[in-house]
């Protein structure tokens, strides 16, 4: 069962890579709510996503990539948090945008044997790697027994005016 709910997630996060996808869910604020409120149906822990700033058209990759790293960052807390409730933020700022995913599980401590594995694990250091081609970092943050906090921020390449025409 634990292979084949990894197989729908990873289905799941494949269709939403495309940038098709989340202009057939409405833009990125209406393809968060679908993953936020899907990802707390599968797993049965409340899940709330919060904007803060003012919106800002993004370029369409920076798009996906804040899709993609909400996915991944919802899977991790599903695989290691134990968490009881979770909340997604996506932060506007004049120049930066930032995505934060905070859970309230078990947390961990990265210099703990057996614990580093949870903060360089491969689908972060991936994130890492394409969040550092926008000029982006990913910072984690945890204490054991009161989880962990993981940020990715980065600047807020907007949108051409043609893909906001065309959108």
């Amino acid at each position: 069962s634990v292979a084949r709910e990894n197989l729908e997630e990873a289905r799941r996060m494949m269709r939403a890579l495309r940038p098709e996808a989340l202009e057939q869910a409405g833009g990125l604020m209406a393809a968060l709510t679908r993953v936020t409120a899907e990802w707390a149906q599968r797993t049965g822990v409340p899940c709330s996503l919060t904007v803060t700033g003012t919106e800002l058209p993004l370029h369409a990759d920076l798009d996906v990539l804040l899709l993609r790293a909400t996915q991944e960052l919802l899977s991790n807390v599903r695989k290691h948090a134990q968490a009881s409730r979770v909340t997604v933020t996506l932060s506007y700022m004049s120049d930066v945008v930032a995505l934060d995913v905070r859970d309230d599980g078990v947390g961990f401590l990265a210099n703990e044997p057996g614990d580093e594995e949870l903060a360089t694990g491969w689908g972060l250091r991936g994130l890492r790697e394409r969040t550092a081609q926008f000029d982006g970092r990913l910072s984690i943050e945890s204490t054991r027994g009161e989880g962990a906090t993981a940020t990715l921020t980065m600047p807020a390449f907007r949108a051409t005016s043609d893909e906001v025409l065309s959108s």
